[in-house]
């Protein structure tokens, strides 16, 4: 089975920033008074099923907010979308995706459109971006391929159980997996109705999705049709303070703002979708990544290590940098990776026989899978910290394969903080040991 790290990454990154918020919007024309409540029950279906693939420009304002005359609340709101997206048995969006990243009073933002075909119980093709941002997903029920477009490369692997987790935690396919947003947010408000694209929406705003870093905050605002339920616009504002970048690292004086947008010109929920489009035909001269490659020389031994701070899968904090003065082994896998699994209780033993000498071992995952990670170090008597955070881990993984990673990838970090060796693979205890030697630890 292929895994290339860093194409992991950026496509995690791509999907985790558009597609976490791509949760989904029709385009039906509706009067400028909301309908009221029994109404709405009576329209619903017909609204979601027949009308909202049609395409819509997007409104370049939107009016201010006024207040909806049905009681609704924010959670009936919620539950109503929720239940409208988990009994599609396909859909077929198109949109746009804008991110903002703002700090001591600078921006840049970048765009992109994304589409999503999505077939039950776990067909899908997503892609984002074009030319050489682009990146595509795609999973045909048995294999999901995932194709970074610049460098050209895709890895294959079996097909998740949880498609959201391996798509970076996307809102939108937790929607059509049945996830209750509802009460993931608690605090949701309903702020009052506002005309998107010609079509009264309720406006709710609330801690839907989770913050990009531990110790920062997440806002998410979203434009739900007032008759069909959907989602035609999402925005999160991210902010990030000084203190919630990793240890070891620069910080800025001021906090990282990132705002993430998406407005979805048309949906076509219930139609069929040919099987074809969940064919995945590598692009030309595009290349397989294959697991544990083998370790070419890496540009950054000798260079000094990239520290972060990252959860384990009991949710403490583990610092890489409070390490700093003792051999590191930084391990990556995942729970997808055959080889990683088995090589990991190797790297257990020869924790057990060196950790005396002052050893250090902390692997990072590489996958969203928590329920497998814990079951697995469980079933092996793993004792060493598993960290957990799929974004920030394919961040730090980015950080370090400065092209791409097999795996497992073992990093010996030496007491220093410079990198002194790296194994690609299914390194036996033995050659562990012996470059650990080779560092006057034994």
């Amino acid at each position: 089975m292929g895994v290339m790290m860093k194409h992991r990454n950026i496509l995690a990154l791509i999907i985790a920033f558009l597609v976490s918020i791509t949760v989904l919007g029709c385009a039906k024309k509706v009067s400028n008074q909301t309908p009221p409540e029994s109404n709405q029950q009576a329209q619903k279906s017909s609204a979601s099923a027949s009308t909202v693939g049609k395409s819509v420009p997007t409104s370049s304002a939107a009016p201010a907010a006024s207040k909806p005359k049905q009681q609704l609340s924010a959670k009936d709101i919620l539950k109503k979308t929720q239940g409208i997206y988990k009994s599609f048995r396909t859909l077929s969006i198109d949109g746009a995706a804008k991110v903002t990243k703002s700090i001591a009073g600078k921006s840049k933002s970048t765009s992109g459109s994304i589409s999503i075909r999505f077939a039950r119980p776990n067909k899908i093709r997503l892609k984002s971006g074009s030319g050489k941002e682009a990146s595509i997903s795609v999973c045909d029920g048995k294999n999901l391929w995932l194709y970074r477009a610049d460098i050209n490369r895709y890895i294959k692997i079996p097909a998740p159980s949880n498609l959201s987790k391996a798509l970076g935690g996307s809102l939108t396919v937790k929607l059509l997996e049945g996830v209750d947003i509802s009460s993931r947010a608690p605090d949701a408000k309903l702020l009052g109705t506002e005309i998107v694209s010609g079509s009264r929406c309720f406006v709710i705003e609330g801690s839907i999705e989770e913050p990009l870093a531990k110790g920062g905050s997440a806002v998410t605002k979203l434009w739900i049709d007032s008759i069909s339920y959907l989602i035609r616009r999402a925005r999160v504002v991210h902010r990030i303070p000084p203190e919630a970048f990793p240890e070891g690292q620069t910080r800025p004086k001021s906090a990282l703002v990132v705002t993430q947008e998406v407005t979805f010109k048309k949906i076509v929920p219930n139609e069929p979708v040919s099987s074809r489009i969940f064919r995945f035909a590598p692009p030309p001269g595009a290349k397989e990544a294959k697991e544990a490659d083998g370790a070419e020389q890496d540009p950054l031994l000798g260079a000094p290590a990239q520290f972060f701070t990252m959860p384990s899968l009991d949710g403490k904090e583990v610092s890489l940098y409070s390490m700093k003065g003792r051999p590191i082994l930084l391990v990556f896998w995942s729970t997808l990776s055959p080889i990683s699994k088995k090589h990991l209780p190797v790297v257990e033993d020869v924790y057990q026989d060196m950790k005396r000498s002052g050893l250090e071992v902390v692997a990072v995952t590489l996958d969203g899978n928590k329920d497998a990670a814990e079951q697995f170090v469980k079933e092996n008597h793993i004792t060493f910290p598993i960290l957990f955070d799929y974004d920030k881990a394919m961040r730090v993984a980015n950080s370090y394969s400065k092209g791409q990673m097999g795996l497992p990838t073992i990093y010996i970090i030496d007491k220093k903080g410079f990198i002194a060796g790296k194994i690609v693979g299914p390194g036996t205890a033995e050659q562990i040991k012996n470059d650990l030697a080779k560092l006057g630890i034994k």
